[in-house]
């Protein structure tokens, strides 16, 4: 396996593991009992979604080294799968951790077009 697809995964890992914790802070301070049932729903299915995918990492480094096989391609899919099961979640954590770096606020209108 190439060990940069590998570490982009966990490095993809690790942030929503930390956008994970700050949502879970915001889960905590929520007042409205309906919307806390509801982000506590989006935290489990982003959690449940990481491990899975570490699980799969965990056997396609184990296969490919015992096949000697290269599994970049898999392992930048996981990554994929990954970002795509924990937007929501990413998308409040990069606002919350670079917004304020952001200087070309077009961007914000673009997406919002979407």
């Amino acid at each position: 396996m190439r060990d940069s697809s590998s570490k982009k995964f966990m490095d993809v890992a690790t942030d929503v593991y930390e956008a994970l914790k700050l949502f879970r802070q915001r889960i905590e301070i929520e007042a409205d009992p309906d919307k806390q049932k509801m982000l506590n729903e989006m935290a489990r299915r982003v959690d449940t979604a990481i491990t899975k995918q570490e699980e799969e990492l965990k056997k396609l480094l184990q296969n490919g080294q015992q096949q000697g096989g290269d599994s970049g391609d898999v392992a930048e899919k996981l990554k994929m799968d990954l970002l795509a099961d924990a937007k929501d979640i990413l998308g409040e954590w990069l606002d919350d951790t670079l917004g304020s770096t952001i200087n070309e606020h077009s961007v914000f209108s673009k997406l919002a077009r979407k």
